[in-house]
Protein backbone atom coordinates (compact mmCIF):
# COMPACT_ATOMS: atom_id res chain seq x y z
CA UNK A 1 0.00 0.00 0.00
CA UNK A 2 1.62 3.25 -1.13
CA UNK A 3 0.45 6.65 0.05
CA UNK A 4 2.07 9.22 -2.22
CA UNK A 5 1.40 12.09 0.19
CA UNK A 6 0.72 12.18 3.90
CA UNK A 7 -0.37 14.83 6.33
CA UNK A 8 2.41 15.11 8.94
CA UNK A 9 -0.25 15.02 11.65
CA UNK A 10 -2.62 12.09 11.92
CA UNK A 11 -4.95 10.26 14.28
CA UNK A 12 -4.49 6.89 15.94
CA UNK A 13 -7.96 5.31 16.15
CA UNK A 14 -7.95 2.56 18.77
CA UNK A 15 -10.65 -0.09 18.40
CA UNK A 16 -11.27 -2.06 21.60
CA UNK A 17 -14.20 -4.48 21.17
CA UNK A 18 -14.83 -4.83 24.87
CA UNK A 19 -15.99 -2.89 27.93
CA UNK A 20 -13.82 0.10 28.81
CA UNK A 21 -13.60 1.39 32.37
CA UNK A 22 -9.93 2.38 32.59
CA UNK A 23 -8.92 -0.73 34.54
CA UNK A 24 -7.24 -4.01 33.59
CA UNK A 25 -6.61 -4.19 29.83
CA UNK A 26 -8.42 -0.93 29.17
CA UNK A 27 -6.05 0.75 31.65
CA UNK A 28 -3.13 -0.18 29.40
CA UNK A 29 -4.96 1.17 26.35
CA UNK A 30 -5.84 4.39 28.16
CA UNK A 31 -2.25 4.89 29.30
CA UNK A 32 -0.81 4.24 25.85
CA UNK A 33 -3.16 6.65 24.06
CA UNK A 34 -2.64 9.37 26.66
CA UNK A 35 1.16 9.23 26.49
CA UNK A 36 1.36 8.58 22.74
CA UNK A 37 -0.50 11.81 21.96
CA UNK A 38 1.64 14.69 20.68
CA UNK A 39 1.38 17.66 18.31
CA UNK A 40 1.85 15.12 15.51
CA UNK A 41 -0.41 12.37 16.85
CA UNK A 42 -4.05 12.66 17.92
CA UNK A 43 -5.72 9.70 19.60
CA UNK A 44 -9.24 8.41 20.13
CA UNK A 45 -10.73 5.10 21.27
CA UNK A 46 -13.86 3.29 20.09
CA UNK A 47 -15.24 0.59 22.38
CA UNK A 48 -18.26 -1.63 22.93
CA UNK A 49 -19.35 0.12 26.12
CA UNK A 50 -17.77 2.46 28.63
CA UNK A 51 -18.19 3.32 32.30
CA UNK A 52 -20.06 6.51 33.14
CA UNK A 53 -16.95 8.34 34.35
CA UNK A 54 -15.11 7.92 31.03
CA UNK A 55 -15.08 11.16 29.08
CA UNK A 56 -15.34 12.10 25.42
CA UNK A 57 -11.93 10.73 24.38
CA UNK A 58 -13.67 7.35 24.18
CA UNK A 59 -16.73 6.64 21.99
CA UNK A 60 -18.95 3.65 22.81
CA UNK A 61 -21.07 1.56 20.48
CA UNK A 62 -23.63 0.81 23.19
CA UNK A 63 -24.93 3.13 25.93
CA UNK A 64 -24.07 1.96 29.43
CA UNK A 65 -27.76 1.60 30.29
CA UNK A 66 -28.11 -1.10 27.62
CA UNK A 67 -24.64 -2.66 27.63
CA UNK A 68 -25.27 -5.58 29.98
CA UNK A 69 -28.45 -6.53 28.09
CA UNK A 70 -27.34 -6.12 24.50
CA UNK A 71 -23.56 -6.60 24.28
CA UNK A 72 -23.82 -10.37 23.81
CA UNK A 73 -26.18 -9.82 20.88
CA UNK A 74 -23.46 -8.06 18.91
CA UNK A 75 -21.94 -11.02 17.06
CA UNK A 76 -19.10 -9.10 15.39
CA UNK A 77 -18.01 -6.38 17.83
CA UNK A 78 -14.99 -5.13 15.88
CA UNK A 79 -16.91 -4.91 12.62
CA UNK A 80 -19.85 -3.20 14.34
CA UNK A 81 -17.65 -0.55 15.97
CA UNK A 82 -15.92 0.28 12.70
CA UNK A 83 -19.22 0.32 10.82
CA UNK A 84 -20.47 2.92 13.31
CA UNK A 85 -17.36 5.08 13.64
CA UNK A 86 -15.29 4.32 10.53
CA UNK A 87 -16.24 7.60 8.88
CA UNK A 88 -13.98 9.37 11.40
CA UNK A 89 -10.98 7.39 10.12
CA UNK A 90 -9.27 9.30 7.31
CA UNK A 91 -6.58 8.33 4.77
CA UNK A 92 -3.16 8.40 6.41
CA UNK A 93 -4.55 7.70 9.87
CA UNK A 94 -3.74 4.57 11.88
CA UNK A 95 -6.34 2.00 12.89
CA UNK A 96 -4.98 0.53 16.14
CA UNK A 97 -6.85 -2.72 16.77
CA UNK A 98 -6.91 -4.57 20.08
CA UNK A 99 -7.92 -8.21 20.68
CA UNK A 100 -8.75 -8.88 17.02
CA UNK A 101 -8.37 -7.51 13.50
CA UNK A 102 -10.54 -9.62 11.17
CA UNK A 103 -8.83 -9.83 7.76
CA UNK A 104 -11.85 -8.48 5.88
CA UNK A 105 -12.02 -5.47 8.22
CA UNK A 106 -8.28 -4.96 7.91
CA UNK A 107 -8.42 -4.99 4.12
CA UNK A 108 -11.34 -2.57 4.06
CA UNK A 109 -9.42 -0.12 6.25
CA UNK A 110 -6.32 -0.49 4.10
CA UNK A 111 -8.42 0.16 1.01
CA UNK A 112 -9.40 3.47 2.65
CA UNK A 113 -5.62 4.10 2.90
CA UNK A 114 -5.34 3.63 6.64
CA UNK A 115 -2.48 1.76 8.27
CA UNK A 116 -3.60 -1.14 10.46
CA UNK A 117 -1.60 -1.89 13.62
CA UNK A 118 -2.49 -4.82 15.89
CA UNK A 119 -1.74 -4.89 19.63
CA UNK A 120 -0.76 -8.31 21.02
CA UNK A 121 -1.47 -8.42 24.75
CA UNK A 122 -0.35 -12.07 24.94
CA UNK A 123 1.75 -14.51 22.97
CA UNK A 124 0.15 -15.72 19.76
CA UNK A 125 -2.29 -18.55 20.37
CA UNK A 126 0.00 -21.19 18.92
CA UNK A 127 2.70 -20.45 21.48
CA UNK A 128 0.17 -19.90 24.25
CA UNK A 129 -1.41 -23.31 23.68
CA UNK A 130 1.99 -24.97 23.60
CA UNK A 131 2.97 -23.48 26.97
CA UNK A 132 -0.38 -24.21 28.63
CA UNK A 133 -0.43 -27.80 27.42
CA UNK A 134 2.95 -28.30 29.07
CA UNK A 135 1.65 -26.77 32.29
CA UNK A 136 -1.51 -28.87 32.46
CA UNK A 137 0.41 -32.03 31.53
CA UNK A 138 2.81 -31.41 34.40
CA UNK A 139 -0.20 -31.36 36.73
CA UNK A 140 -1.54 -34.55 35.18
CA UNK A 141 -4.58 -32.69 33.84
CA UNK A 142 -6.12 -32.51 30.34
CA UNK A 143 -5.37 -29.50 28.17
CA UNK A 144 -7.16 -26.53 29.67
CA UNK A 145 -6.05 -23.91 27.16
CA UNK A 146 -9.37 -23.94 25.23
CA UNK A 147 -7.47 -22.94 22.09
CA UNK A 148 -8.43 -24.78 18.88
CA UNK A 149 -6.59 -25.18 15.59
CA UNK A 150 -9.25 -22.96 14.05
CA UNK A 151 -8.52 -20.23 16.63
CA UNK A 152 -4.84 -20.37 15.73
CA UNK A 153 -5.47 -20.19 11.98
CA UNK A 154 -7.85 -17.26 12.42
CA UNK A 155 -5.32 -15.33 14.48
CA UNK A 156 -2.56 -16.13 12.01
CA UNK A 157 -4.67 -14.74 9.15
CA UNK A 158 -5.33 -11.59 11.16
CA UNK A 159 -1.69 -10.93 11.97
CA UNK A 160 -0.57 -11.57 8.40
CA UNK A 161 -3.14 -9.02 7.19
CA UNK A 162 -1.99 -6.23 9.53
CA UNK A 163 0.55 -3.63 8.46
CA UNK A 164 2.35 -3.96 11.80
CA UNK A 165 2.08 -5.76 15.12
CA UNK A 166 3.04 -4.36 18.54
CA UNK A 167 4.87 -7.12 20.46
CA UNK A 168 5.36 -6.32 24.18
CA UNK A 169 8.18 -8.81 24.81
CA UNK A 170 10.58 -11.14 23.01
CA UNK A 171 8.36 -14.20 23.45
CA UNK A 172 5.41 -12.43 21.85
CA UNK A 173 7.71 -11.37 19.03
CA UNK A 174 8.91 -14.96 18.53
CA UNK A 175 5.33 -16.25 18.50
CA UNK A 176 4.24 -13.69 15.91
CA UNK A 177 7.25 -14.40 13.70
CA UNK A 178 6.37 -18.10 13.89
CA UNK A 179 3.14 -17.28 12.04
CA UNK A 180 5.18 -15.95 9.14
CA UNK A 181 4.81 -12.24 9.87
CA UNK A 182 7.87 -10.44 8.50
CA UNK A 183 10.30 -9.02 11.11
CA UNK A 184 10.09 -5.50 9.72
CA UNK A 185 6.37 -5.46 10.53
CA UNK A 186 6.89 -6.44 14.17
CA UNK A 187 7.41 -3.58 16.60
CA UNK A 188 9.11 -4.61 19.86
CA UNK A 189 7.65 -2.60 22.73
CA UNK A 190 6.53 -2.93 26.36
CA UNK A 191 3.93 -1.80 28.84
CA UNK A 192 4.59 0.68 31.62
CA UNK A 193 3.80 2.10 35.03
CA UNK A 194 2.74 5.39 36.53
CA UNK A 195 3.80 7.15 39.71
CA UNK A 196 0.18 7.69 40.73
CA UNK A 197 -0.43 3.93 41.05
CA UNK A 198 2.81 3.15 42.87
CA UNK A 199 3.82 6.03 45.11
CA UNK A 200 2.39 6.53 48.60
CA UNK A 201 2.98 5.58 52.21
CA UNK A 202 0.02 3.42 53.23
CA UNK A 203 0.27 -0.36 53.39
CA UNK A 204 -2.52 -2.82 52.68
CA UNK A 205 -1.21 -4.86 55.61
CA UNK A 206 1.64 -4.11 58.03
CA UNK A 207 4.68 -6.17 57.14
CA UNK A 208 5.20 -9.29 59.21
CA UNK A 209 8.62 -10.42 60.54
CA UNK A 210 10.65 -12.32 57.97
CA UNK A 211 10.03 -12.11 54.26
CA UNK A 212 6.74 -10.93 52.79
CA UNK A 213 6.44 -12.61 49.38
CA UNK A 214 3.81 -11.21 47.02
CA UNK A 215 1.91 -12.67 44.07
CA UNK A 216 -0.41 -10.39 42.05
CA UNK A 217 -2.79 -11.52 39.33
CA UNK A 218 -5.17 -14.31 38.43
CA UNK A 219 -4.07 -17.20 40.64
CA UNK A 220 -4.38 -19.98 38.07
CA UNK A 221 -2.39 -22.58 36.15
CA UNK A 222 -1.27 -20.14 33.43
CA UNK A 223 0.28 -17.85 36.04
CA UNK A 224 2.13 -20.77 37.66
CA UNK A 225 0.24 -20.42 40.92
CA UNK A 226 0.08 -24.13 41.93
CA UNK A 227 3.87 -24.39 41.76
CA UNK A 228 4.30 -21.20 43.79
CA UNK A 229 2.15 -22.65 46.58
CA UNK A 230 4.20 -25.85 46.64
CA UNK A 231 7.47 -23.89 46.52
CA UNK A 232 6.40 -21.72 49.45
CA UNK A 233 5.86 -24.78 51.59
CA UNK A 234 9.13 -26.35 50.43
CA UNK A 235 11.22 -23.20 51.00
CA UNK A 236 10.47 -23.11 54.75
CA UNK A 237 11.38 -19.47 55.25
CA UNK A 238 10.11 -17.16 57.97
CA UNK A 239 7.46 -14.80 56.68
CA UNK A 240 4.25 -15.02 54.70
CA UNK A 241 2.92 -15.38 51.18
CA UNK A 242 0.50 -12.64 50.09
CA UNK A 243 -1.92 -13.38 47.25
CA UNK A 244 -3.58 -10.38 45.57
CA UNK A 245 -6.04 -11.65 42.96
CA UNK A 246 -8.81 -14.12 42.33
CA UNK A 247 -7.89 -17.74 43.02
CA UNK A 248 -9.08 -20.33 40.50
CA UNK A 249 -11.83 -22.46 42.14
CA UNK A 250 -10.18 -25.78 41.28
CA UNK A 251 -6.85 -24.63 42.68
CA UNK A 252 -8.61 -23.36 45.80
CA UNK A 253 -10.08 -26.83 46.31
CA UNK A 254 -6.96 -28.81 45.38
CA UNK A 255 -4.62 -26.70 47.51
CA UNK A 256 -6.97 -25.95 50.39
CA UNK A 257 -4.47 -27.23 52.96
CA UNK A 258 -1.77 -24.79 51.84
CA UNK A 259 -4.18 -21.90 51.40
CA UNK A 260 -5.43 -22.38 54.97
CA UNK A 261 -1.96 -22.04 56.49
CA UNK A 262 -1.48 -18.99 58.73
CA UNK A 263 1.53 -17.86 56.65
CA UNK A 264 -0.56 -17.75 53.43
CA UNK A 265 -2.79 -14.66 53.14
CA UNK A 266 -5.52 -14.41 50.51
CA UNK A 267 -6.14 -10.70 49.89
CA UNK A 268 -8.55 -11.16 46.97
CA UNK A 269 -8.81 -8.41 44.38
CA UNK A 270 -7.20 -5.17 45.61
CA UNK A 271 -7.81 -1.82 43.90
CA UNK A 272 -4.95 0.09 45.60
CA UNK A 273 -2.11 -1.94 44.15
CA UNK A 274 0.55 0.46 45.43
CA UNK A 275 -0.45 -0.28 49.03
CA UNK A 276 -0.07 -4.00 48.32
CA UNK A 277 3.44 -3.59 46.90
CA UNK A 278 4.38 -1.56 50.00
CA UNK A 279 3.26 -4.52 52.15
CA UNK A 280 5.80 -6.80 50.45
CA UNK A 281 9.55 -7.42 50.37
CA UNK A 282 9.72 -9.63 47.26
CA UNK A 283 7.51 -10.12 44.21
CA UNK A 284 7.02 -13.58 42.65
CA UNK A 285 5.40 -14.22 39.28
CA UNK A 286 6.23 -17.72 37.95
CA UNK A 287 4.01 -17.50 34.87
CA UNK A 288 4.00 -19.93 31.95
CA UNK A 289 2.74 -17.45 29.35
CA UNK A 290 2.48 -13.65 29.24
CA UNK A 291 2.40 -10.66 26.95
CA UNK A 292 4.04 -7.90 28.95
CA UNK A 293 3.00 -8.39 32.59
CA UNK A 294 2.40 -4.95 34.01
CA UNK A 295 2.40 -6.33 37.56
CA UNK A 296 6.10 -7.17 37.18
CA UNK A 297 6.89 -3.69 35.88
CA UNK A 298 4.97 -2.07 38.74
CA UNK A 299 6.59 -4.30 41.36
CA UNK A 300 10.00 -3.29 40.05
CA UNK A 301 9.00 0.38 40.13
CA UNK A 302 8.00 -0.13 43.78
CA UNK A 303 11.53 -1.35 44.49
CA UNK A 304 10.70 -5.03 44.90
CA UNK A 305 13.23 -7.65 43.82
CA UNK A 306 11.54 -10.23 41.64
CA UNK A 307 11.36 -13.99 41.29
CA UNK A 308 10.07 -14.53 37.78
CA UNK A 309 10.07 -16.95 34.89
CA UNK A 310 11.40 -15.64 31.56
CA UNK A 311 7.76 -15.06 30.51
CA UNK A 312 7.01 -13.32 33.79
CA UNK A 313 9.96 -10.95 33.48
CA UNK A 314 8.15 -8.54 31.13
CA UNK A 315 11.35 -8.64 29.08
CA UNK A 316 12.89 -6.12 31.47
CA UNK A 317 14.99 -8.23 33.84
CA UNK A 318 17.32 -11.20 33.60
CA UNK A 319 20.21 -12.67 35.54
CA UNK A 320 22.43 -10.32 33.51
CA UNK A 321 20.58 -7.10 34.34
CA UNK A 322 20.05 -7.86 38.03
CA UNK A 323 16.88 -6.99 39.88
CA UNK A 324 15.50 -10.52 39.67
CA UNK A 325 16.10 -14.22 40.03
CA UNK A 326 14.92 -16.15 36.97
CA UNK A 327 13.24 -19.52 37.56
CA UNK A 328 11.87 -22.25 35.33
CA UNK A 329 8.08 -22.46 34.96
CA UNK A 330 6.64 -25.44 36.77
CA UNK A 331 9.89 -26.14 38.64
CA UNK A 332 9.09 -26.20 42.37
CA UNK A 333 12.74 -26.73 43.34
CA UNK A 334 13.85 -23.73 41.28
CA UNK A 335 11.17 -21.44 42.74
CA UNK A 336 11.78 -22.65 46.30
CA UNK A 337 15.52 -22.12 45.91
CA UNK A 338 14.96 -18.55 44.73
CA UNK A 339 12.66 -17.88 47.70
CA UNK A 340 15.37 -19.07 50.07
CA UNK A 341 17.93 -16.82 48.34
CA UNK A 342 15.64 -13.84 48.83
CA UNK A 343 15.60 -14.49 52.58
CA UNK A 344 18.97 -12.69 52.62
CA UNK A 345 17.76 -9.18 53.42
CA UNK A 346 20.85 -7.16 52.28
CA UNK A 347 20.99 -9.10 48.99
CA UNK A 348 17.31 -8.59 48.24
CA UNK A 349 17.54 -4.88 49.13
CA UNK A 350 20.35 -4.42 46.60
CA UNK A 351 18.33 -6.33 44.00
CA UNK A 352 15.30 -4.15 44.72
CA UNK A 353 17.33 -1.03 43.98
CA UNK A 354 18.41 -2.56 40.68
CA UNK A 355 14.80 -3.34 39.82
CA UNK A 356 13.68 0.23 40.56
CA UNK A 357 16.49 1.67 38.43
CA UNK A 358 15.51 -0.52 35.47
CA UNK A 359 11.82 0.36 35.80
CA UNK A 360 12.63 4.08 35.70
CA UNK A 361 12.98 3.82 31.92
CA UNK A 362 9.54 2.27 31.53
CA UNK A 363 7.11 4.84 32.83
CA UNK A 364 4.08 5.24 30.60
CA UNK A 365 5.55 8.57 29.44
CA UNK A 366 8.64 6.77 28.12
CA UNK A 367 6.64 3.85 26.71
CA UNK A 368 4.01 6.02 25.01
CA UNK A 369 6.61 8.22 23.36
CA UNK A 370 8.52 5.21 22.06
CA UNK A 371 5.32 3.72 20.67
CA UNK A 372 4.35 7.00 19.03
CA UNK A 373 7.80 7.38 17.49
CA UNK A 374 7.54 3.80 16.20
CA UNK A 375 4.22 4.52 14.49
CA UNK A 376 5.63 7.66 12.87
CA UNK A 377 8.57 5.64 11.51
CA UNK A 378 6.24 2.87 10.37
CA UNK A 379 4.04 5.25 8.37
CA UNK A 380 7.08 6.67 6.64
CA UNK A 381 8.56 3.23 5.89
CA UNK A 382 5.29 1.86 4.53
CA UNK A 383 4.69 4.99 2.46
CA UNK A 384 8.05 4.45 0.75
CA UNK A 385 7.48 0.70 0.24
Amino acid sequence: MNHTAMDPSFCVHAVFPNYYDGTRVSYSLKSILKTMASPEIRTHAYVMGKARHIESEVSALLPISLYSYTSKLVRKPCESIISRYGHFMKPGDVAYLWLTNPPEVTRALQKKKLWVVREMINCAMGRRREELRRAYALLGQPDGSDITDRDIEQERAELLAADAVFCPNDFVLESVLAYGVSPERCIKTSYGWTVERINGVSQHLPKSPGMNLLFVGSADVRKGFPWLLEAWVQARVDGRLLIAGKIDPKIRADYAAILSRPDVVDLGYVSDIGAVYRSADVFCFPSWEEGGPMVTIEAMAAGLPCIVTPMGSAGLVSERTGGALIVKPGDVDSIAGAIRQMADEPARAAMGRQARDIAAGFTWQHVGKRRGDAIVRLREQLRRA
